[in-house]
């Protein structure tokens, strides 16, 4: 949560542009942007959609319902369509749409994302928040990636990865289940609200997932699945891949 929001929104909308235009000097003739579930689901308040899609946009000027970073990720994926339809008209483009990444890691070298499983794995939260979210398999994530730069039908396309919804508690149902040996780790409870904007008081960070507290955000996957051909691993394996590799690569 940075005191500034151009500290995030800047360099993300001037980096993707800086791809771009590096790309279309070059003669590239498709670009594939990851963008994310951040610049579709966010800024609706209580009129967001029952099922979200691809045609949807988060809006970045409703703050209640956004931090720096959702509002980061709309403004440069809105900037870089402005810029293939526009001054550089001709190069193709190609954006997917990821939710939280979760499934196996390779190293030490965490996304944030990960701290879903870290957390409860490593006993760091004493109970979960009420929050959810869609997940998505970085295998999956990467699947889709090839084919939107290799399949004709892709260009111009957006492209949201998502299994349904699940709550943290369901998470780490998954966890205890999968893992017994983390039995004792890994929370069997969920924090009231209350407790969670309390503890937001003295850790900022907690303060971007206040809005989040009991909201579902349902996601279609229907377009990967049709246009991609996409055929993606469940939430449940995505957890469990991810959870085996950190206790594989001692991260917990």
């Amino acid at each position: 949560m940075p005191k500034d929001p151009e500290d995030l929104i800047r360099p993300a909308k001037e980096g993707a542009l800086r791809v771009l235009k590096a790309a279309k000097a070059a003669g590239v003739k498709r670009v594939v942007m990851t963008s994310s579930m951040a610049a579709i689901a966010y800024g609706w308040g209580d009129a967001r959609p029952a099922i979200l899609t691809e045609e949807h946009w988060s809006n970045p000027n409703n703050l209640k319902d956004n931090t720096a970073y959702t509002r980061s990720k709309t403004i440069a994926e809105r900037a870089a369509w402005d810029y293939v339809n526009g001054e550089g008209k001709g190069l193709e483009l190609a954006v997917i749409n990821p939710a939280a990444v979760l499934g196996p890691v390779m190293s030490g070298d965490l996304s944030a994302s990960l701290e879903l499983l870290t957390m409860p794995m490593s006993g760091k939260i004493p109970a979960v928040p009420r929050i959810g979210f869609g997940i998505v398999d970085v295998r999956d994530v990467a699947s889709a990636q090839v084919s939107a730069m290799t399949l004709p039908a892709a260009a111009g396309e957006r492209f949201l990865l998502s299994q349904p919804f699940m709550w943290f508690s369901e998470v780490a149902d998954v966890l205890r289940e999968a893992f017994p040996d983390y039995k004792k780790k890994i929370p069997n409870g969920t924090m009231p609200d209350f407790v969670l904007k309390l503890v937001s008081i003295f850790n900022p960070t907690l303060k971007q997932i206040l809005p989040e507290l009991g909201r579902q955000r349902q996601i279609s996957n229907e377009k990967a699945r049709t246009v991609l051909g996409w055929k993606p691993h469940t939430a449940k394996e995505a957890i469990i891949a991810g959870g085996q590799s950190l206790i594989d690569n001692g991260i917990v």
